[in-house]
């Protein structure tokens, strides 16, 4: 099989011959009679004589209601950054103290006179 190419299915730019090989037509088929009943099929909605109203009215109810919608617009990402801060801070400060914490035991081992060497007195 490593060897052989197949003689149909080998892309897409390739189906108009490989349909004339196989004999097909890409044309659907007008006998089809969901085919004609949907090629006839229309629809009309009714007319409402107050749409064009309707629509701006529902427009400007939107406009006077996007004053809640525009605080929170620009709070939850307000409060996304904010969080991202205290975060960040809690484990910066966090991060400090253990620093601290290490370098405080490293000083007392160094210092401790209980654990320093005799140092001789002169008499």
């Amino acid at each position: 099989m490593g060897g052989q190419k197949d003689e149909i299915g080998r892309g897409p730019k390739d189906l108009p011959r490989d349909l004339a090989r196989a004999n097909v037509s890409p044309v659907v088929n007008h006998r089809d009679p969901l085919s004609t009943l949907l090629k006839s099929w229309r629809h009309e909605p009714p007319s409402e004589p107050r749409f064009n109203s309707g629509v701006w009215a529902r427009i400007e109810a939107g406009r006077r209601e996007s004053g809640a919608l525009s605080f929170y617009r620009w709070a939850l990402p307000l409060a996304a950054c904010l969080a991202v801060v205290l975060g960040a801070g809690t484990a910066l400060r966090e991060s400090r103290r253990q620093h601290t914490d290490r370098m405080a035991a490293a000083y007392v081992r160094n210092v401790d006179p209980l654990q320093m060497p005799p140092y001789p007195h002169s008499p």
